[in-house]
């Protein structure tokens, strides 16, 4: 307490000491509270306000519009002139085997057929202005609506150069692509890769078997037609205790492909789904829930998206549909104009068990 009293003592004097001195004048309304300088404010009229402030025009501020440095329609100008350049030159040294060349941005396509892939690729590793010695990707696409329905991708690197070209070609499930294993070593893994994917057959070739897929693979996985849930399962039983390899419950049949114009649809998809019912067998009988029966879903082409959610089964309509069997239960999705439907196979009552429920 003590200690305030002398403070606040001080306090008070040096104010009063301060407000002798002709510099310093008290305020008589806080005189001990705060000190009062002497030294002139600026009123409202010297500061400048900002609210009020005139502002320039944006583009007398900004200036003229300037051009970009980089402009986007010119950026492969200059590339894209000397690749047509270079594509005139292929096809004039190359009459007889090259069809015709495309170039987008800066990558320029050769178009051959396949009698013509050895000429061809002799002349673009051999010859002093290709010198395309590296071969970076050997790939295909699966065009279903074609005659030959497969197109080879070859992706060539020239080093020397440092440039790139691509070749495509054509083939088909019966007719084999002349292998560049002689030309280059590199293609040999890559050939072998779009044999076991596409199933395209590369004659010449040293090795020519699988390279991804198991052994006694079936089908080509990356082919078009190719069911997306495959035609075996491969799991561990728990009875056996060994792996097994058996065919699939829920099995897509077939898959329509609708083209329209130049591009490629997929209509008519099932979707799969498993029925949640458990099986009615006798009492003690250990199945599995595999063994439940399938639910097959058909969606004609004319249903605009397959991801729409479907009604609960309990506001379907049952009715007996005796011409479709469990073994044909993909019979649903022959009418052409006909909603979505489901079906689902009972084991063991024939065709007056099957139930058919029209969405």
């Amino acid at each position: 307490m003590s200690l305030r009293i002398n403070s606040s003592t001080v306090i008070v004097r040096s104010l009063s000491a301060g407000a002798r001195s002709p510099a310093i004048r008290l305020a008589p309304a806080i005189a001990a509270r705060s000190y009062y300088s002497g030294a002139k404010r600026p009123d409202g009229t010297e500061l400048p306000n900002i609210r009020k402030a005139e502002r320039p025009h944006p583009c007398t501020a900004i200036g003229p519009l300037k051009a970009p440095i980089v402009n986007p329609a010119d950026k492969y100008k200059s590339t894209s002139e000397s690749l047509h350049a270079y594509g005139r030159y292929l096809i004039s040294a190359l009459p007889k085997y090259i069809q015709q060349f495309s170039i987008w941005k800066d990558e320029l396509t050769i178009y051959i057929a396949p009698s013509a892939v050895l000429p061809v690729f002799t002349f673009l590793k051999n010859h002093t202005a290709a010198q395309y010695t590296q071969v970076s990707d050997i790939t295909a696409v699966d065009y279903p609506t074609r005659s030959n329905r497969f197109e080879v991708v070859y992706n060539l690197l020239s080093i020397r150069h440092n440039s790139r070209i691509r070749v495509k070609t054509y083939a088909d499930e019966a007719s084999p692509v002349p292998s560049i294993t002689g030309l280059y070593d590199g293609a040999n893994w890559y050939e072998r890769e779009v044999y076991d994917l596409f199933g395209v057959l590369f004659v010449g070739h040293p090795d020519l078997r699988r390279i991804m897929t198991d052994y006694g693979f079936d089908g080509h996985p990356l082919r078009k037609d190719f069911p997306l849930t495959g035609y075996t399962e491969l799991r561990y039983d728990e009875e056996k205790k060994r792996i097994v390899v058996e065919p699939l419950e829920m099995t897509q049949a077939f898959r329509a492909v609708v083209a329209s114009g130049s591009r490629l649809g997929v209509g008519g998809m099932i979707r799969l789904i498993r029925s949640n019912s458990q099986h009615q067998g006798q009492k003690g009988s250990k199945r599995n829930k595999r063994d439940s029966p399938p639910t097959y879903i058909c969606l004609p082409p004319s249903v605009p998206s397959i991801t729409q959610p479907l009604p609960p089964l309990n506001s379907l309509l049952n009715k007996s549909i005796p011409q479709i069997t469990p073994t044909n239960p993909l019979a649903v999705c022959n009418p052409p104009n006909q909603s979505a439907q489901i079906y689902t196979p009972v084991s063991g009552q024939g065709r007056e068990g099957s139930k058919f429920h029209e969405i």
